[in-house]
Order: C-alpha cells, then sequence, then structure tokens
C-alpha cells in the first residue's frame, strides 16, 4: 500500500484522478478473476479465498515502471530503477506461480501469486493495447492531462509572463507597459497576497 500511495500519485497526476480509479479498481478485478480463474483449474473452486489489493498495486508497478522509467525504488535497503523492481516483483510472482501450478495447488503460503500477475496483465493491456485501439491513456497523451499537471503548467506560463514583464521594467520603466501588461501584473499581486 506504501507503493501504491508513492505511486499512485505519479499515474494519478499524468492521468488524472477519475481514470486512475478506473485504472486502479479495473486492474484490481482483473487480479481477482485471474485468482479465480486459477483457482478452478486447479480444481479448488470456491474453497479458495480472496482478500486484498496487491494485484492492483502491481499493476500500479507496471504503469510507473513503463511511463516512468526515471523513478528509482528502495527495496530491501538498496535503491533500483523503478523497471528493475517491477522485473523482480513480477519474477518472484511467476515463480511461486508456476510452483503452485506444478504442486496442483497444494502448494500454499497466503499469497495470490496469480492475481498479482493478473493485475500487471491487466496494467499492460491497458498502457500498450488501449492506446492502439484509439485511446491515448498514456501520461502527455491527449487524455491523460491530469488537474494538478494542468494548474502546473499554467503557473509557470504565468511566472513566465510575470519574468518577461518585469525584464521590460527594468529595461524600460514601468510607464512603457501596455494595460493589458499591467491587468497582469495586478492580478499577479491579487493571488500572491491571497496565497497563504
Amino acid at each position: 500500500m506504501l507503493g501504491l500511495y508513492f505511486l499512485g500519485m505519479l499515474l494519478e497526476t499524468g492521468w488524472g484522478a477519475r481514470r486512475f480509479v478506473y485504472f486502479y479498481l479495473g486492474c484490481g478485478a482483473a487480479a481477482g478473476v485471474a485468482h479465480v480463474l486459477l483457482a478452478y483449474a486447479l480444481g479448488r473452486g470456491y474453497t479458495t479465498m480472496l482478500l486484498g489489493a496487491s494485484g492492483g498495486v502491481y499493476a500500479v508497478v507496471l504503469a510507473c515502471a513503463v511511463l516512468y522509467p526515471q523513478v528509482r525504488l528502495i527495496v530491501f535497503l538498496f535503491p533500483l530503477p523503478i523497471r528493475v523492481a517491477a522485473a523482480l516483483f513480477l519474477g518472484i510472482a511467476c515463480y511461486y506461480t508456476l510452483m503452485e501450478i506444478a504442486s496442483g495447488g497444494a502448494f500454499t503460503r497466503g499469497v495470490s501469486d496469480i492475481a498479482h500477475l493478473g493485475g500487471a496483465a491487466a496494467a499492460a493491456f491497458y498502457i500498450w493495447v488501449l492506446p492502439r485501439m484509439g485511446l491515448h491513456l498514456r501520461a502527455g497523451g491527449r487524455l491523460g492531462r491530469g488537474r494538478w499537471e494542468r494548474n502546473l503548467r499554467r503557473q509557470r506560463r504565468e511566472a513566465e509572463q510575470i519574468d518577461r514583464i518585469l525584464e521590460k521594467i527594468r529595461r524600460e520603466g514601468i510607464r512603457s507597459l501596455s494595460w493589458r501588461e499591467k491587468r497582469i501584473l495586478r492580478k499577479a499581486t491579487q493571488r500572491r497576497r491571497e496565497e497563504p
């Protein structure tokens, strides 16, 4: 859940809150379906229970590994690039899933590794397949603009305008400003006063 907190913020920033919630819940549901399918394939049916959100967390890790490869994680006290950490987590899940299949479902350790893989597979579908179907869901894509990111871009544009106006005042004096530039300065001053 700590991974969801830190990495989920990256995806929510890029996609927006609603798209991120759809992604997370959809991948979590896919993780549950994968768990149920393997349980029936191994003949355990209704005897197996599922509780937790780790399938969705694996989806978030995989999505961040694809969309934000510059991120580094601390895993067992070692800093690792997120792609290496994701490969490590998925490799462990694959190993334990294969062990469970080989043992006919008798080998259980209280963790549904197939759910982890199901969540990661749903994330891969969301990131690689849906864009090819015409949906732009990647960070920075046409539909992937979070409110926080839009506000940052707006503030950056305003700061650049203010810097240009202040440079003009330094070069030519305050009387050289147009009415539009004066209005921009007044609004910026008013916003600064209203900030806590």
